[in-house]
């Protein structure tokens, strides 16, 4: 499973390569334990550039595969409150961001002190953002998530 997500994310680090004009040619949305991976029919490959798929190195994709620790996110799509559920042992550990489509940090929690936490994103306008979750001592990446903010 591992050398898998590893091919998959080296994928999608080469597809920001890719010119506008390459489509997905399915679509889809599939979650396991360890990964979750989403796609749309006729969607551009260059969408997916959009938090700058560049960010991730070699080491920081080898580090994103290596961490597998439990996270749960829901509801999402969500209008107001966002739950963000981590094993108990991981809290005091985890930075929390909420990343827009330009790669602006919007909201961040620092240090997550509940494995239980919510986030107001009420104020945030109706889109998709992405869910960055990185290790507080050495900013090591954990894990990113897109999550959908839908009107009230």
């Amino acid at each position: 499973m591992r050398k898998r997500i590893w091919y998959f994310l080296t994928i999608l680090c080469l597809s920001s390569l890719c010119t506008a004009q390459q489509v997905v040619s399915s679509g889809g949305y599939v979650k396991k334990a360890e990964a979750s991976i989403d796609w749309i029919i006729g969607g551009s490959l260059s969408d997916l550039s959009a938090f700058s798929l560049n960010y991730l190195t070699f080491d920081q994709m080898k580090q994103f595969e290596d961490s597998a620790f439990y996270v749960n996110i829901f509801p999402n799509p969500s209008r107001d409150l966002l739950n963000i559920e981590i094993a108990q042992s991981d809290t005091g550990r985890l930075v929390i961001q909420i990343i827009d489509l330009q790669g602006r940090t919007l909201l961040s929690m620092n240090p997550v002190k509940e494995s239980l936490t919510q986030l107001d994103v009420s104020h945030l306008s109706e889109g998709a953002y992405y869910l960055k979750i990185n290790q507080l001592s050495d900013d090591r990446l954990c894990r990113i998530e897109k999550i959908i903010k839908v009107k009230k």
